[in-house]
């Protein structure tokens, strides 16, 4: 009788690591206040693992949700957490503490995975490239696009000071899950090939959990297909 293996999946087969967030050892991380401002800026640890937002005159009321994005390792992370009033031993600001971590627990790490999406990158003047993603990560996504349409796509974001695309613009990716919108840095553009790379500087929670989710199923997809037998035991 045919026997047919089972196989539990391990969690070094789908990339999963634990990381320690370091939020206050990037130069910049983006902090979004609910129903409130959004800005880039640096942030300090104080004790008790606090975070002290390094921006002057800024006024937030206490109990404010709040979402932080900032690039670690070349990777995406997230972080969720709370206004709180400054603490007795520590200088005047803003103190956030931080509820929930996706780098403090099992987060997906690893190489770009061959994710394919229809996507569209929109540049600050408003025009608009549409394209295939080519892989996919938490931090970002490389996107091909039509090579002649990439060649006016450049223009808007060369800088004078140097020519690299670093402007800020947007994404939009159709996922599984639905449409969603990412704030990105666009870091590169190729006229001759049509590739655009672009880094996310900016997405809730919930769009996190989205990319996560098609990220962890690609894993264990590519996992149990590398672990398929060529024949049956007999």
């Amino acid at each position: 009788m045919a026997m047919m293996h089972h196989r539990r999946i391990l969690r070094s087969d789908v990339d999963l690591s634990h990381e320690q967030p370091l939020p206050w050892n990037v130069p910049e991380v983006h902090i979004w206040f609910h129903d409130g401002p959004a800005l880039n800026c640096r942030v300090s640890r104080s004790p008790g693992d606090l975070l002290r937002v390094q921006a002057d005159g800024l006024i937030v009321p206490e109990g404010t949700p709040v979402e932080i994005q900032w690039t670690q390792d070349d990777r995406g992370c997230y972080a969720a957490g709370t206004v709180i009033a400054a603490p007795p031993s520590g200088p005047p600001g803003l103190y956030l503490r931080v509820d929930e971590s996706v780098s403090g627990i099992e987060r997906r790490i690893g190489v770009r995975l061959p994710v394919q999406l229809p996507a569209s990158v929109i540049a600050p003047s408003g025009r608009v490239l549409p394209g295939r993603t080519t892989d996919l990560s938490l931090g970002g996504a490389s996107i091909v696009a039509d090579s002649l349409a990439c060649g006016g796509f450049l223009g808007d974001f060369l800088q004078p000071e140097r020519d690299a695309p670093q402007a800020r613009a947007s994404v939009v990716l159709a996922l599984p899950t639905g449409v969603a919108t990412l704030a990105c840095r666009v870091i590169s553009v190729s006229g001759n090939t049509g590739q655009v790379r672009v880094r996310f500087v900016h997405h809730d929670g919930l769009v996190i959990e989205q990319i996560g989710a098609l990220l962890s199923a690609e894993q264990r997809r590519i996992a149990l297909r590398r672990d398929v037998p060529s024949r049956l035991d007999k």
